[in-house]
């Protein structure tokens, strides 16, 4: 009895564990996608379509891929904004290749957590406009300027 109790906890406790990891790690893509659309967001029009957002979100998500392209045309990082080693070895395998470029099938979720917490609206038409609220502003200038220090607890409290 002792040992079949001891294997339940054991494999509760992994299962507990796994979905903690999976709020973590959604917490940091809802963080990093608020970023994007929060900066294309203007007075006037917001960040345009998701096949944009996606190919933003792939450069965030792959700086080596972005330095290629600074490389190419003769930019840099900002000072202070420069990925760090482990940032450039870092693979984020989900991200896949589809029509018109990157894809990531968590966008939907995203997206949708992040409307329905009114941290962004967007708007359906001839293309998709998505723009960051009041209230996606302020969860966004809770974040340090650094992508990867940005806390998935100051995007979850909104």
């Amino acid at each position: 009895m002792s040992n079949a109790s001891e294997r339940l906890a054991s494999e509760t406790r992994i299962q507990v564990q796994a979905r903690s990891e999976e709020r973590r790690e959604a917490h940091y893509h809802e963080a990093r996608v608020l970023l994007l659309i929060a900066r294309f967001t203007t007075a006037r029009t917001g960040l345009a379509g998701l096949t944009k957002l996606a190919k933003l979100d792939f450069l965030l998500r792959y700086p080596a891929m972005l330095e290629r392209l600074f490389d190419e045309s003769g930019d840099s990082w900002p000072r202070g904004t420069e990925p760090t080693a482990a940032e450039r070895r870092a693979v984020e395998s989900r991200m896949t290749r589809y029509k018109y470029g990157p894809w990531d099938q968590r966008y939907y979720s995203i997206l949708g957590s992040l409307t329905a917490r009114d941290l962004i609206t967007y708007s359906s038409g001839d293309r998709t406009e998505f723009r960051v609220t009041a209230t996606g502003a302020e969860a966004r200038r809770l974040c340090p300027r650094r992508l990867t220090g940005c806390s998935s607890r100051n995007v979850r409290r909104f």
